[in-house]
């Protein structure tokens, strides 16, 4: 009988916990892979008895299975996301306040109901990923429920009076209220759920409300300095719930996931910035993405990594765009810095994998960028 079916029997019949049948597949698959490369001919590629950190973070092997629960999960997430897309943008006005809320509130049940009952059924990682589809549904739509029941009854509209004969109103503090709900939500169920689309979630309420906040602002923030200085303190907080989901001994896709939006968002926002209203604010988005890449080299983290190089390049493209479009400089610049890169994963191939000798979790191998175990 396969390994895996007997350590679910006996999960099943309690003679061992979950968490010590995850682990002991993890060092089973760890040394069959370890002993293939060895019969190969590659010895030290893998990890081997003497490395026992992924059976210490209780990682369970990426990819084992994919199973029809998850397909179908992830399935019926994306179906029903674009029918009551649909069904609002065609119908709006037809459904009215009291038609548009239950349809929300309905989602939001059914997806929230999902996760519940699927959490703790299973400690395979497909049966994770299918419950992390149902949480995920069910933030999105709690998100769209709250922000809808303010704007229906206009709680924190702002209406602006250009002139005598026109108005508008801003439904930005209604979004405001539904992103900062959604957020703590999604939190919670990051917590609970530890998977990188509630991570991709949860930045993503983030970033929605700190947009929200600076679009209700009457008038809109001058400084383009206290425009900017939201998006960092956003990012400090992913890095710090990251930092909080490591110590929990969670590995994998949720912490790459927050590291990623951590870097990417801040260093798009002070980009535009710096091309909309001409601030000069291309070195403090080069900084940004230069300290991801050495964040990336203390932390070993595929997200940093990831984000640092589209940053870097980001910089790159706008700083050119901007001074050397019609020189012979612009193009000496992108060699440059193609070099530059290329010199960084050079660095990473040699260098971290001599890291990873003095311990601790590892999400950046010697051989590029592994972002983890739990893909959720």
């Amino acid at each position: 009988m396969p390994l895996r079916e007997q350590l679910d029997r006996w999960t099943a019949a309690g003679l061992i916990a979950a968490e010590q049948a995850s682990r002991i597949r993890a060092y089973e698959t760890a040394r069959s892979v370890a002993a293939s490369a060895e019969r190969r001919g590659f010895r030290g590629v893998g990890r081997t008895q003497a490395e026992p950190s992924t059976a210490d973070r209780g990682d369970v092997p990426p990819l084992q299975e994919i199973t029809a629960t998850e397909v179908v999960a992830y399935l019926g997430a994306i179906v029903v996301l674009v029918g009551i897309s649909f069904l609002v943008a065609t119908q709006y006005q037809q459904l009215g306040a009291a038609g548009r809320d239950v349809i929300f509130a309905l989602v939001a049940a059914a997806g929230l109901g999902c996760g519940f009952l699927m959490d703790g059924r299973s400690d395979r990682p497909a049966a994770r990923r299918a419950r992390a589809a149902g949480y995920f549904l069910g933030s999105i739509a709690f998100f769209a429920l709250v922000s809808q029941v303010f704007v229906d009854a206009r709680l924190l509209t702002t209406t602006y009076h250009y002139s005598s004969f026109y108005t508008s109103d801003n439904p930005a503090g209604d979004i405001l209220a539904g992103a900062v709900a959604a957020a703590v939500l999604a939190a919670g169920l990051l917590w609970r759920a530890r998977a990188g689309l509630l991570a991709f979630a949860f930045s993503g309420f983030v970033y929605t409300a700190i947009g929200a906040f600076e679009s209700w602002q009457a008038p809109p923030q001058p400084d383009p300095w206290l425009g900017l200085l939201p998006y960092l303190l956003g990012a400090a907080l992913l890095v710090a719930f990251s930092e909080l989901l490591v110590r929990r001994n969670s590995a994998g896709w949720a912490v790459e996931v927050l590291r990623f939006m951590a870097v990417l968002a801040p260093v798009t926002s002070a980009l535009g910035f710096s091309y909309l209203i001409g601030v000069p604010f291309e070195g403090l988005a080069g900084a940004l993405a230069l300290g991801a890449l050495a964040a990336a080299m203390v932390r070993k983290s595929g997200g940093y990594v990831i984000s640092g190089g589209l940053g870097l390049f980001s910089v790159v493209m706008e700083v050119g765009f901007r001074h050397f479009a019609q020189t012979l400089g612009y193009p000496v610049l992108l060699i440059a810095s193609g070099l530059l890169l290329l010199a960084i994963a050079i660095a990473m191939v040699r260098v971290l994998p001599r890291l990873r000798g003095s311990g601790g979790s590892s999400h950046l191998g010697g051989d590029g960028v592994d972002l983890g175990q739990e893909h959720g």
